[in-house]
């Protein structure tokens, strides 16, 4: 497995085999100055995996550094069409992070037979962004890491989604349990 390190599960959020999760609270969005964005970041489906910021005339600005193991076999250990699913901000704002659709080549799966996919953070060094940790999330069996987003109380809410049954599952993980444990 490398360098990734594993997260720590808190709860479940809801799943829909027993039926939607009850919010327990809400937060009214927040409107921005502008419409137009200045730039985008958004997950490549292209080959090689990539993350790029764009301008508004469609010209990449900048992009990511990307291990070598999450390139496509042969080159990589990365499966066609399971790279980058998910993009965000982690807790905090100051760290992106991405996960992956799917594990790479030789991952394998944790103690109760979940498989391992990659959660990749970068962190930003002298005004440019560097590899940073990566976490080993475990999704449960059938399913897919397909979305990140950072919870108001430092910890992240992950989706998973399964490809054979429409089930979908919302779990709440926390980094920094999993930064102690190093």
């Amino acid at each position: 497995m490398g360098q990734g390190l594993p997260l720590h599960f808190d709860s479940s959020y809801g799943s829909s085999r027993t039926g939607p999760a009850r919010p327990t609270s809400a937060w009214p969005a927040t409107p921005t100055r502008s419409t137009r964005p200045r730039s985008t970041a958004a997950p490549s489906g292209a080959s090689p995996p990539a993350i790029r910021r764009h301008g508004r005339d469609g010209a990449v600005l900048a992009a990511l550094p990307v291990p070598a193991s999450f390139r496509l076999a042969p080159q990589g250990r990365a499966t066609a069409n399971q790279t980058f699913e998910s993009l965000t901000m982690l807790p905090g704002g100051r760290t992106p992070g991405a996960g992956l659709e799917g594990p790479l080549a030789g991952d394998g799966k944790d103690a109760q037979g979940r498989t391992l996919q990659r959660v990749q953070t970068w962190e930003r060094h002298g005004g440019e962004f560097v590899l940073g940790r990566q976490y080993a999330y475990p999704v449960d069996a059938g399913h897919g890491l397909v979305e990140l987003a950072p919870a108001q109380d430092g910890r992240l809410i992950v989706l998973e989604r399964s490809f054979t049954q429409q089930v979908t599952r919302l779990y709440r993980v926390d980094v920094r349990l999993s930064d102690r444990r190093r």
